[in-house]
This record gives C-alpha cells, structure tokens and sequence, in this order.
C-alpha cells in the first residue's frame, strides 16, 4: 500500500491517467461500500440514522493519514499506528451509535 501511495504522491499530479484509474478502480470502489454498508446499517436498525448520512471520508482519513505520514515523517518521528487507529474508529463508533455491535477495548 505504501509504495503505492508513494508513487501516487510522486507521479500522480503528472499522470492523470494514472490518477484517474486508482480512483476509478480502487478509491471511489471503497469509499461507495463503505457509505453503502452505513446506509444499510442505519436502514435496519444496526447503526443511528447518522450514519446513513455519515461522511466515509472521516472514516478513511486516518489511513491515509498514517500511510502519507509513514512515507514523509516516519524518519522524524514514529506515529502509533495502534493508537491512531484505535482513537479514531471509537470516535466513530461513539458517533455513529454502533457500540451494540462491535466491541471496541
């Protein structure tokens, strides 16, 4: 994944195409059964009804947070992957009411 996302970091501004398919084939992909799974899960009853509504974005933003951090700063200062993520999927779960079912520590 990193060195991926290394390559799109580097190249991606001047290959279009190359950005383009990432989004097209990888990106947008997830991101849409991502927000696919919280509307359904809003609809039953498994989530709030906030989540229907819930940016995926947020979801994924620590992610990439870490991978582009990983590839700039790893060297100045180790992130805590663990911890980030953690932190950042019971921000989430807090938000979007689903506690009942998934049990976080």
């Amino acid at each position: 994944m990193l060195k991926i996302l290394r390559l799109m970091v580097a190249y991606g501004p001047q290959r279009k195409k190359l950005r383009t398919f990432y989004f097209e084939n990888v990106v947008a992909p997830n991101m849409e059964a991502i927000g696919a799974t919280l509307k359904d899960g809003a609809k039953n009853g498994e989530f709030s009804a906030k989540a229907a509504d819930f940016d995926v974005m947020l979801l994924a933003a620590p992610f990439v947070m870490a991978a582009v951090w990983k590839i700039l700063f790893q060297d100045f200062s180790e992130l805590n992957e663990e911890s980030l993520f953690m932190n950042a999927w019971s921000s989430a779960v807090d938000l979007l009411e689903i506690r009942k079912i998934l049990i976080l520590n």
